[in-house]
């Protein structure tokens, strides 16, 4: 009997889990993190979301924020970043490419750069409907060939959710009271991403014991 409840509850806590916008981020590891020292990065100002002028400079400095939370990186003063878009003429809009981002790290002298764009990024409307969402997309730029290291994607706040709460007033109530703000959406994305790196780093690095660190 409990086999049988629990058949029934899987796919139903599937459902849930798509509905709420709860997946687990995406990383994809592309080149070997095995480093002899920690590796020195600057963040860039992130591409701003559709809409959302000011979206991509408040969730890179949140990504910088958790990112250093991590041992293996050292991340360069924004003061110095500032100063070096600023010598370059670059805004902040973060629509950089990645030659060019490339070339923004040897003049930052570090090892590689985070670059990113706000996929999306959805306030609640008069703390209601629709709720909140912001997906993220952020990628890691080796300076010495201009190649991805890693990339990453997530997103909190489905838009099936969105109905729901429109169509059945309960809910509606229910996520009027406790639904996050677009702020608390996005420091969300940026916690669970830098967490599922930190993991697969690690697990990499157990992994790989015994190879010869990688110098950059």
């Amino acid at each position: 009997m409990k086999q049988t409840i629990a058949t029934l509850l899987v796919p139903w806590g599937l459902v849930l889990g798509s509905l709420t916008g709860c997946g687990a981020p995406q990383v994809v590891i592309k080149e070997d993190p095995i480093h002899a020292r920690p590796i020195r990065v600057a963040v860039l100002p992130f591409e701003d979301g559709p809409r959302s002028p000011g979206s991509g400079t408040l969730v890179a400095d949140l990504f910088t924020n958790r990112l250093l939370t991590l041992p293996r990186y050292q991340v360069v003063e924004r003061s110095q970043l500032e100063k070096v878009l600023s010598e370059q003429q670059l805004g902040r809009s973060g629509a950089i490419d990645l030659k060019t981002a490339a070339e923004l790290g040897r003049l930052l002298g570090v090892d590689a750069i985070v670059v990113g764009r706000v996929v999306e990024y959805r306030p609640r409307f008069l703390m209601l409907v629709p709720p909140a969402s912001m997906a993220l997309n952020v990628r890691l730029v080796e300076v010495k060939t201009g190649s991805v290291a890693w990339s990453a994607t997530h997103q909190r706040g489905f838009p099936i959710l969105r109905w729901l709460v429109m169509m059945v007033p309960p809910i509606a109530v229910l996520s009027t009271l406790t639904s996050p703000t677009v702020e608390a959406r996005s420091d969300q994305v940026v916690t669970e991403i830098v967490k599922a790196l930190d993991h697969r780093l690690k697990r990499i690095r157990s992994q790989a014991v015994g190879s010869s660190p990688r110098s950059w």
